[in-house]
């Protein structure tokens, strides 16, 4: 009986949940011009340089009708996002208008800039719409993001940037969880002692 506690404890200790997932909607940046732009611990930045434009000002809204980015140099180009410690997923919806083909994209790297992972969409000139890329790599310290269409130009919108797994950091919760199960384990163990009498 008293091992099903112990085990029962462990487990609780070893299976509390670590943070949820971050989803970033842009919504929250203003219209304008940004060298680079930071939400929720993610710093974004243009890939060779240049602005994000944020909102809906410029160049509209995304093709679900919501605030989204696109990054520009004269061209427009990938997005950068840097985590503010390693994250183990990230998915974005990428998407366009009917105006060209795009060949979508979605890295993550590790701080060597190791690639680690990545997953690829292809969208024709009819296509108007967000497809949703997602890759998934322990270690991820940033993420590049973008499209490749008419004269190799990144001309895709962003939106929904959602990571998992944040500096591998539990919440509050999981601390509670594992100091509970470790207590239980402890006081199980505790119990177990018996009190031994020797006969000379």
């Amino acid at each position: 009986m008293i091992r099903k506690y112990f085990l029962a404890a462990l487990a609780s200790a070893a299976f509390a949940t670590g943070a949820n997932a971050t989803t970033i909607d842009f919504n929250s940046a203003a219209s304008g011009d940004y060298a680079t732009l930071t939400i929720s611990g993610v710093t974004f930045t243009p890939v060779g340089g240049g602005v994000i434009k944020g909102g809906c000002a410029t160049y509209g809204c995304t093709p679900n009708g919501t605030p989204g980015l696109i990054a520009t140099n004269g061209a427009f180009v990938p997005v950068k996002a840097v985590f503010s410690g390693t994250v183990t997923s990230v998915s974005i919806d990428i998407g366009d208008f009917n105006s060209d083909a795009d060949n979508l994209f979605l890295r993550l790297y590790d701080a060597s800039d190791n690639l680690l992972a990545q997953d690829t969409d292809f969208i024709a000139a009819s296509f108007t719409g967000m497809v949703n890329l997602s890759a998934s790599a322990a270690g991820t310290a940033y993420a590049i993001f973008g499209g490749v269409g008419y004269l190799q130009e990144a001309n895709v919108y962003y939106d929904n940037l959602v990571f998992d797994g944040r500096g591998a950091v539990p919440e509050a919760s999981t601390w509670a969880m594992m100091i509970l199960g470790l207590g239980l384990a402890g006081g199980t163990m505790r119990r177990a002692r018996k009190t031994q009498v020797r006969f000379a």
